[in-house]
């Protein structure tokens, strides 16, 4: 089982930690991929260290003009061509394992449309404020209405950041657009789209790692 997954990585001024979250995604113990990344009119040099950048597996869309968070994170999500889908924010990290762990979840749970792993909370250096975070009272497969309902009573969002997921890529294109209204609120309420077309599945591991940091949008 070795279908082709996209990481795609939306990013804006993501100076200094898109030098670690490319790598993250490039260095996935994972065949079959691709790495997008959508560089929103970045100021900072991330667009010419993107330039920089050599690897068969990687391309790079280059926005002339910026535009809001959400239909940057559209875009780059319409840009997947795998099976799969993983979008992830340029100052979080993913661990070697994450995709293998989540394509093996899906693949050996059809009616799952979406894959999620427990993170780890860290600061703005790298430091770990939290080492495992996620997932509390969710089953290793739970139906799509039943894990949105554990969300809403739990009062948060139990599934985790985008890092932590992994998605189908013809039902996460199908929801699409991620919206902005409520920018706290923009990953849960498109998994909520995405969960009413079939299954969660979870892994009980910590597979990536959430940054907390000033600028993150």
């Amino acid at each position: 089982m070795n279908p082709k997954v996209s990481i795609v990585i939306p990013v804006h001024n993501g100076m200094p930690y898109i030098k670690e979250a490319l790598r993250s995604a490039l260095e996935q113990d994972y065949e079959n991929l691709e790495v997008i990344v959508v560089d929103n009119a970045s100021q900072d040099g991330t667009t010419q260290w993107l330039k920089s950048q050599k690897d068969a597996r990687l391309s790079v869309v280059y926005r002339a003009e910026l535009q809001p968070p959400a239909q940057n994170w559209t875009q780059a999500i319409q840009l997947a061509t795998g099976d799969y889908t993983k979008l992830f924010c340029a100052d979080d990290q993913l661990d070697p394992d994450i995709t293998r762990t989540q394509v093996l979840l899906l693949e050996t749970n059809p009616g799952s449309v979406m894959a999620a792993s427990k993170r780890r909370i860290i600061d703005s250096q790298g430091k770990i404020v939290k080492k495992t975070h996620g997932l509390t009272g969710l089953r290793t497969c739970e139906d799509g209405s039943t894990a949105l309902k554990k969300c809403f009573l739990a009062g948060t969002n139990l599934l985790g950041e985008p890092a932590s997921v992994l998605f189908r890529t013809d039902v996460i294109k199908q929801v699409m657009p991620w919206h902005n209204l409520w920018p706290y609120v923009t990953d849960i309420a498109t998994y909520a789209q995405v969960l009413r077309v079939g299954d969660l599945v979870t892994s009980n591991q910590v597979q990536a790692s959430f940054r907390i940091a000033t600028t993150s949008w």
